[in-house]
């Protein structure tokens, strides 16, 4: 029998945890129907996972008690996605299948060509919770303030990360990624001839994703593949 999974915000000690949390809470009693003695998996980013029983349901909050503590299979790699903003459908794919292929951190990113200037953050948050539970990931993507162009490449710098750069006819094909890299996705349209040039001065790797002309959304599940 398949037991869901559920992030928690919470530090899960000893034999018992105590869930007050009301969006998840009206999942377990409203949505999935669980009752005293329904069993599911609880995570919260510490590197482990638990089984746990559920003791008490009351009214809005509920009680847990842990049967087994595991390791949770975590990503190999400190992948960055620096994602320029696009339609807020197509960043919500993206973030969700980012999440699945491993990524730890995703930027909005703001360039030259972008035409979305807003995120909605407790809707992407949602999306990256959701998609950690539903992969068995045993942490959550972390999501970063927007960042313009010309400070996400000071940062990777000031972090030591290494960055690729998605365009097409880029000079790399697959990567033998290091462990801590970022991945830069522009928008429709694709990075401004002068963020190229910077790109260019600072001797950033560029990364093909194929002879085709891809969206946004395609292009970082691609170019994600390379990295990971």
């Amino acid at each position: 029998m398949r037991i869901d999974r559920f992030f928690i915000n919470a530090p899960i000690e000893g034999g018992r945890v105590h869930i007050a949390d009301d969006n998840l809470f009206h999942q377990w009693k409203h949505v999935f129907r669980y009752q005293v003695g329904t069993q599911t998996i609880i995570f919260n980013g510490d590197g482990y996972e638990y089984t746990a029983v559920i003791e008490e349901l009351g009214n809005r909050e509920a009680t847990c008690a842990i049967l087994q503590k595991k390791k949770a299979l975590l990503p190999e790699k400190d992948l960055w996605l620096f994602m320029s903003l696009i339609k807020k459908d197509k960043f919500e794919l993206t973030i969700q299948k980012s999440t699945e292929l491993g990524v730890n951190h995703i930027v909005p990113l703001e360039t030259e060509f972008s035409n979305e200037r807003r995120i909605d953050i407790k809707r992407f948050q949602k999306i990256l919770t959701e998609a950690s539970e539903q992969c068995g990931r045993g942490n959550v993507p972390v999501l970063h303030d927007i960042m313009s162009f010309t400070d996400a490449l000071s940062f990777v710098s000031e972090e030591n990360i290494t960055p690729y750069i998605a365009h097409q006819g880029g000079e790399e094909g697959i990567v033998n990624a290091p462990i801590k890299t970022a991945l830069f996705i522009g928008p429709e349209g694709g990075f401004s001839p002068d963020e190229l040039h910077i790109c260019k001065e600072k001797a950033y790797g560029t990364l093909s994703l194929g002879q085709f002309i891809l969206r946004a959304e395609t292009a970082a599940i691609v170019g994600l593949s390379k990295l990971i």
